[in-house]
């Protein structure tokens, strides 16, 4: 069981107090007396954003984690690796923490790259390193691209990182399917986009697990499925990697 706190950029003067009010916050719906994990939500940035709060702020909010630990509200303390990558990269390095939620799809691999590529879009290039090397576990966010990846239908709820949008998500997408050979009827040789795009997360060795969003039950039957059918195959990753060296 886990939950999540999002610190109010506003109110950074009271970092202990905003991680006390949330966690109880959290405890008291869940009707739980503890979580397994506590996750700082907010992006990790040079500056403070109305998103975004600096490495030193994540940091304290660790120190606070940290003292829930030792009452035993909490057992693991993670924090979601997006915002600036060389800071996501630092708070990986710090060994304040026990996993990371990083961003990785069939759209921007880059946190799997050991360096940038020269990337257009937001580059994580050296996170998973940063992870691996720290003994923080990789919990794979963004599976689907806020469903730019699965489905021509756009919800209204999309946020994208930063240095992408809508557009050059989609039209990355249609070279992404066309790649896998999408047919007519919505399917791709490696089953439905969804399917497609969990395999390929779970040929990424280094992952831990990837959360998926559903909005239907069927979408819920075909993420299921999707392990069973086994990662991609490694003549398909190759193709997939001269697409991304050519972008």
């Amino acid at each position: 069981m886990s939950t999540k706190v999002r610190l109010d950029p506003s109110k950074l003067n009271d970092i202990p107090g905003q991680v006390e009010a949330s966690i109880y916050a959290s405890l008291k719906k869940l009707n739980r007396q503890s979580v397994d994990l506590l996750q700082l939500h907010n992006m990790i940035s040079a500056e403070v954003t109305d998103r975004a709060v600096t490495l030193g702020h994540a940091l304290q909010a660790a120190d606070c984690f940290d003292l829930l630990r030792e009452q035993g509200l909490i057992k693991f303390i993670g924090y979601t690796a997006l915002g600036d990558g060389a800071c996501c990269i630092a708070a990986a390095n710090s060994g304040r923490f026990d996993s990371a939620q990083v961003y990785y799809n069939l759209i921007n691999p880059s946190a799997s790259w050991s360096k940038k590529r020269g990337w257009d879009a937001y580059d994580f290039s050296g996170l998973m390193a940063a992870c691996e090397t720290n003994s923080v576990a990789i919990m794979n966010i963004r599976v689907f691209a806020a469903g730019v990846i699965v489905t021509e239908t756009r919800h209204g709820r999309e946020l994208q990182v930063t240095g992408s949008d809508i557009p050059s998500e989609e039209a990355l997408t249609r070279r992404v399917m066309d790649t896998l050979g999408l047919e007519a009827d919505g399917l791709t040789p490696y089953g439905t986009r969804s399917q497609a795009a969990i395999r390929f997360a779970l040929s990424e060795k280094r992952l831990a697990c990837s959360i998926v969003g559903i909005a239907e039950l069927t979408h819920l039957d075909q993420a299921i499925a999707a392990p069973d059918m086994g990662p991609l195959p490694s003549y398909t990753l190759t193709t997939l990697e001269n697409l991304y060296n050519a972008k």
